[in-house]
């Protein structure tokens, strides 16, 4: 079993995407494993806050995560994301990026 940072969800997150990722990584990954979520991002090229949805740390290396749920599309440069109840947002950057 991984290791959690925090060893909870919190109460505030909204996003059943990342509810369901936080329990799958923690019962399917072995204690090799150190997963951070919702690590707040302190300094930022672009942004005033940013946080990281989950890092994993292993003895191998680094691997970030952004998790979307729902619908995600891009065109045009634009990438959208479509929520369980229908609400859209888009921005110019990708999941890539945020991550």
């Amino acid at each position: 079993m991984a290791r959690m940072v925090p060893d909870y969800i919190h109460p505030n997150c909204k996003s059943t995407a990342e509810s369901k990722v936080f329990d799958r990584l923690s019962r399917e990954l072995s204690d090799y494993f150190i997963v951070m979520h919702s690590l707040g991002i302190a300094r930022h090229e672009r942004k005033f806050s940013s946080e990281i949805d989950f890092v994993i740390l292993s003895a191998r290396g680094i691997l970030t995560f952004e998790i979307k749920g729902g619908q995600v599309s891009h065109e045009n440069g634009i990438w959208s994301f479509t929520d369980r109840n229908g609400k859209t947002d888009s921005k110019k950057e990708s999941p890539m990026e945020q991550a």
